[in-house]
């Protein structure tokens, strides 16, 4: 929908990716939107995994003395979009986690 308006790249993990093709996507992107599903509240391993193999020391992050300062790809807007197979009901529901 919004190719027509923007400069789009996209990465499907499942279906491959070259490790310096996606480092230079995130140098490149203004606004970042990341699309998972959760899996027994974590994300699926081949998504852990791309992020092992593709965020670098010294291009995404470096040393801080504060712990989470480190980041170095700021300036950029990120988005996070989670799917979860749980009714809605749950997410709502105090109860629902005792």
């Amino acid at each position: 929908l919004l190719a027509d308006q923007f400069d789009i790249k996209t990465t499907v993990v499942d279906k491959g990716y070259e490790v310096e093709e996606e480092i230079e996507k995130w140098l490149w992107a203004d606004v970042v939107i990341m699309q998972t599903p959760i899996y027994w509240f974590s994300i699926p391993g081949k998504f852990k995994q791309y992020i092992d193999r593709v965020y670098m020391d010294n291009i995404f992050f470096k040393g801080s003395n504060q712990y989470g300062r480190g980041g170095l790809l700021t300036g950029k807007k990120y988005m996070f979009s989670l799917t979860w197979n749980a009714p809605e009901a749950i997410f709502d529901n105090d109860e629902a986690f005792y």
